[in-house]
């Protein structure tokens, strides 16, 4: 034939044939289209012209025979379905679909598909065809796609399974802290049960024997802190579905698991902003065993515009306090590990600290519960600044009633007489700087005693002149008052206080010898029971003359005579004392009647501006001064055979 379509085609026919139809070779196939055709004889001489019964050439119907698998019919084996192809189709465009039954009697019905239909003829037996009869489906099929007749062909046998055991076992992963690795591992030998398979950690790379169980029943494991520097291996023990297991294998870990930088994470405040609160600062720290991580607090004031950070205190934890009522508290972590690697801080911020409603706590009273002393009551304020609380003070009586004794914004009370034999409670009532008003607390009932005898503001009352007189007075506390003791003294720096004897009063009325001393009174407080206090003085600043006293002395010690009236002591009593008249004026002193005589004593009871002062290495000397002020010194004209030392003590004096 010729490839030309518009030529008339030239068709070969033996000569007295009687075939009405022609054959055509594959090639020809959809390619024929005939107007008419031209008839030679066997002769090759032209004939008639014919013209055909059809316009195109069209294939035969594709089909298949002798279909056959070929291959070990085992588990996880390669097997291949084969067949001679008739018709149009071809091998290439033929497709193969796999199947298994649980019966050798094929019924199409009951097949599970295995795979999908392809055109590889070869197939590798899955796990999943054991313990049935392996089924291929082939389709013939021509390269237009036509399909013919599909032919099933079943295996002879049951597909068999492997011998158990794991074709390969790997470990894929990050080997650091954080990190993940994951182990799998191929199995044969029927269906898979329950294998076992475990993660083990150990510390020495050349002793795996020494592995500690870590985890099991997982593929994936992730590595901690504690796995840092040492090393991992994955066992797996295969088990067929009927419980058989199979010869464990190990895979080591490619490397030592090492630490991640520091860092931490999720951080944040727990607790509430509220003033008082105990806020926690908390965050996952993750990169090695920690070392010394730094935890910071710092202040935010917000009515600053968020400007600037105060930092005020350390550590996880830290109490609110009022200073930070308005503000916002921040929350440093900078993770350190134990190696003093140093990772990113990491913070997080609270809200606005509010100010907690005002309260008091621990409310008590201090001091001693004596009639007569002040008690204060305290208590511990908190919430904000605190303004102008109230304080209220009640006394407990017997019948249980409370009688308000104080009240105010003080919190101190003075125990009175009254109070004695009840109690008091102590009432505080916390008000803020902005006047918000808390709860009242109250203390423990305080019970009052009577107090110990004491005397209070102790004074001396009195004009300071030997003429005066003198009354010492103070408060007495402590019960009721009992007999008081005092006792007046004469005191004068750099010697011993002088007892007067028989002033016990709370008056005295000095005299002529006082002049120069400090009067001393020692109070000593006693209680109606006869319980004596602690005594207590208090003196005078020291007794001065009268004045109007002092001004005639010294005008009569001015006019230079003065006489006096000793007496002359030679051991005998004061009322056998010999007297006689001392003659003083500005130049000498002379006795006078009789004449001198060997005294040892020169007595003289007007003192109080006239004090005479002895010379000790001057048995002939004397000072006859007035205060202190005015001295006149004499010189005792008497026979220097009698030397005699003379004692005087001016008795009386007279004046001419």
């Amino acid at each position: 034939m010729d490839d030309d379509p518009d030529k008339p085609m030239a068709i070969y026919v033996k000569r007295n044939s009687r075939r009405k139809s022609v054959p055509v070779r594959i090639d020809g196939i959809g390619k024929l289209s005939l107007a008419e055709a031209l008839l030679l004889l066997d002769n090759r001489h032209e004939g008639c012209q014919i013209k055909p019964e059809f316009s195109i050439a069209i294939s035969s119907m594709p089909g298949v025979k002798d279909v056959k698998i070929t291959g070990d019919i085992v588990e996880n084996e390669r097997v291949v379905v084969t067949g001679t192809i008739t018709g149009g189709g071809t091998d290439g465009c033929s497709r193969a679909q796999w199947y298994k039954s649980s019966s050798q009697t094929l019924d199409e019905s009951k097949l599970e598909a295995l795979s999908t239909s392809t055109v590889q003829k070869a197939f590798r037996i899955p796990l999943g065809a054991v313990g049935c009869y392996l089924v291929a489906k082939y389709t013939p099929m021509s390269p237009d796609g036509v399909s013919g007749t599909p032919t099933f062909v079943i295996s002879d046998r049951e597909v068999e399974s492997l011998l158990l055991k794991l074709t390969f076992i790997e470990i894929i992963g990050d080997y650091y802290e954080g990190g993940k690795v994951t182990a799998s591992y191929g199995y044969v030998g029927g269906h898979e049960g329950k294998s076992i398979y475990n993660w083990c950690i150990y510390e020495k790379e050349d002793d795996p024997n020494s592995a500690i169980l870590e985890d099991s029943g997982r593929l994936e494991y992730q590595f901690t802190e504690n796995d840092v520097g040492k090393f991992i291996l994955f066992q797996c023990t295969p088990v067929r579905s009927d419980g058989v297991p199979g010869v464990k294998r190990i895979c080591m870990g490619a490397k030592c698991i090492h630490p991640a930088r520091p860092s931490v994470r999720n951080v944040e405040i727990v607790g509430d902003a509220i003033e008082g609160t105990i806020i926690k600062g908390v965050g996952d720290y993750f990169g090695g065993e920690e070392g010394n991580s730094t935890f910071e607090w710092s202040r935010k004031n917000m009515e600053t515009n968020g400007e600037g950070f105060m930092s005020v205190s350390s550590g996880t934890h830290y109490t609110l306090t009022k200073e930070d009522v308005g503000c916002c508290l921040t929350f440093s972590y900078t993770p350190i590990n134990s190696e003093g690697r140093r990772g990113k801080k990491k913070s997080a911020v609270s809200p606005v600290v509010k100010q907690a409603s005002p309260s008091v706590s621990n409310v008590r009273i201090t001091g001693d519960a004596f009639e007569g002393m002040t008690i204060n009551g305290v208590g511990d304020y908190f919430g904000g600044w605190e303004g102008h609380s109230k304080f209220e003070w009640l006394r407990h009586k017997d019948t249980g009633d409370r009688l308000l004794v104080s009240a105010g914004t003080t919190s101190d009370y003075t125990l009175t007489e009254e109070d004695v034999g009840c109690c008091l409670t102590f009432a505080y009532t916390p008000i803020n700087s902005e006047g918000q008003e808390g709860i009242k607390a109250f203390s423990a009932v305080f019970p009052v005693v009577q107090g110990i005898p004491r005397v209070h503001n102790l004074k001396i009352e009195g004009k300071g002149f030997h003429t005066s007189v003198y009354y010492v007075d103070g408060i007495y506390s402590g019960g009721k008052q009992g007999k008081k003791r005092i006792q007046w003294f004469r005191s004068m720096e750099g010697r011993p206080d002088m007892i007067i004897p028989g002033e016990t009063c709370i008056v005295y009325e000095a005299n002529v010898g006082d002049v120069g001393y400090k009067l001393v009174a020692v109070y000593t407080p006693i209680r109606e029971d006869g319980v004596e206090g602690q005594s207590v003085s208090v003196s005078t600043d020291p007794i001065a003359v009268e004045p109007d006293i002092l001004k005639k002395v010294n005008c009569i010690v001015d006019r230079g005579s003065v006489k006096f009236e000793v007496a002359c002591d030679r051991g005998q009593t004061s009322e056998k004392r010999q007297k006689r008249i001392l003659d003083i004026n500005r130049k000498r002193v002379k006795m006078v009647k009789p004449a001198f005589f060997p005294t040892t004593e020169f007595r003289a009871s007007y003192g109080p501006t006239l004090h005479v002062k002895l010379f000790e290495n001057d048995g002939y000397r004397l000072k006859i001064a007035v205060e202190g002020e005015n001295e006149t010194e004499f010189k005792l004209a008497m026979d220097l055979k009698l030397d005699y030392r003379i004692n005087f003590v001016v008795s009386t004096f007279g004046v001419d």
